[in-house]
């Protein structure tokens, strides 16, 4: 889900970063780079973040209340929604090295993100402690290879580098708090709310509703004010 928000920025930078380069205009497209990590750093990190800290309602209001089935799913729920945030980035990241004609430089870091992903599962899935539980590690350690591999080249290998401290601190700090107030605001809730709405799916849907609100509310503010 968080990566169709994404898609067109890949699809829209590819042509106006190889016209800059081209151009040799290389301010141009490292500002086009900036903004492209930027703006997916602003829509994806709580997009992420907000997947991990509400799993437990999120999957509750989705699928079942059984407490085991909640426990297992919303585990591998909010490994997945770390596991977004580099789904994404790694989306980015290709569409910026194919923008810079470092093309052949994803299928590295693909085939790289595959075996670990391979080798993650094998290990883990294979052991009955860990089980299913496994899969979405191997998961996030697929595309976080992906990610890491695809910046390192973008670091050391293109003219036009972009100012990461500008691109990941302060969404990253905006995130972190906006986690902390979401996580604050449905474990507030479903403790006060627990004696008149109960712990049923509904109920559980009214204080992650809240607590999604209250997360954009503060998202927002600190977006806006720093």
């Amino acid at each position: 889900l968080p990566s169709a928000l994404i898609m067109p920025i890949c699809v829209s930078i590819i042509p106006v970063i190889a016209a800059a380069i081209t151009k040799r205009q290389y301010g141009e497209a490292r500002e086009v780079t900036e903004s492209s990590l930027k703006l997916t750093n602003i829509f994806i990190m709580p997009a992420g973040v907000g997947i991990t800290v509400l799993a437990f309602p999120i999957y509750a209001v989705l699928f079942t209340t059984d407490q085991q089935a909640v426990t297992i799913g919303s585990t591998i729920l909010s490994v997945f929604g770390i596991a977004s945030y580099f789904v994404c980035m790694q989306l980015i990241t290709t569409a910026l090295l194919q923008a810079h004609g470092h093309e052949r430089v994803p299928v590295l870091s693909y085939g790289v993100g595959g075996l670990a992903q391979i080798i993650v599962d094998y290990i883990l899935v294979s052991n009955p402690n860990i089980n299913i539980l496994g899969s979405p590690v191997g998961t996030l350690t697929c595309y976080a290879t992906i990610t890491l591999i695809n910046l390192l080249f973008i670091t050391f290998k293109l003219k036009s580098k972009p100012n990461f401290a500008k691109i990941f601190i302060k969404p990253l700090l905006c995130t972190a708090v906006m986690g902390v107030a979401a996580r604050a605001v449905y474990e507030l809730l479903s403790k006060v709310g627990y004696n008149t709405l109960g712990g049923g799916r509904l109920a559980l849907a009214v204080y992650m509703a809240a607590a999604i609100i209250a997360a954009i509310v503060v998202y927002v503010v600190l977006i806006v004010a720093t």
